[in-house]
C-alpha cells in the first residue's frame, strides 16, 4: 500500500527489527577489557607500535 509515493510499513516488521537489536552481554566495559587484554596477549599490541614507528619513519623520509 503506498502513499504519495511512501510504502506503509507494517508496525509487526517494525517490532520485529527491534527484538533483533538484543545483546547478549550487556557488560561492555567487560568486553572491551577483555578484547584490550586479547590485544596485548597476543603480541599485537607490538604489531601495531612497530607498524607506526616504521610508517613514521618511513613518511619522514620519502617527504623531504
Amino acid at each position: 500500500m503506498t502513499f504519495n509515493g511512501f510504502t506503509k510499513v507494517d508496525p509487526f516488521l517494525l517490532r520485529q527489527y527491534t527484538l533483533a537489536q538484543r545483546v547478549e552481554d550487556p557488560q561492555l566495559f567487560n568486553q572491551v577489557q577483555s578484547a584490550w587484554n586479547n590485544f596485548v596477549e597476543s603480541g599485537q599490541i607490538w604489531a601495531l607500535l612497530i607498524g607506526l614507528f616504521v610508517g613514521y619513519w618511513f613518511r619522514s623520509m620519502s617527504s623531504g
